[in-house]
């Protein structure tokens, strides 16, 4: 039993980091990444970017 909450534990905590990431609190994604995250971090930057356009359109 123990081992399956640390197993859900340390997953929660790798998708949090990825989702952070991707939400733009790291800078650039890394070298590494597959097509999947890639396109995930990509995703994420032009969500933002456009939420800040809405921002500044409205203000």
């Amino acid at each position: 039993m123990a081992a399956m909450e640390l197993v859900a534990w340390m997953q929660l905590r790798v998708w949090s980091i990825w989702v952070m990431q991707g939400l733009g609190f790291g800078s650039e994604p890394a070298d590494n990444l597959g097509s999947s995250e890639a396109m995930a971090w990509n995703a994420g930057r032009a969500f933002r970017k456009r939420e800040q356009a809405k921002e500044e359109f409205h203000t």
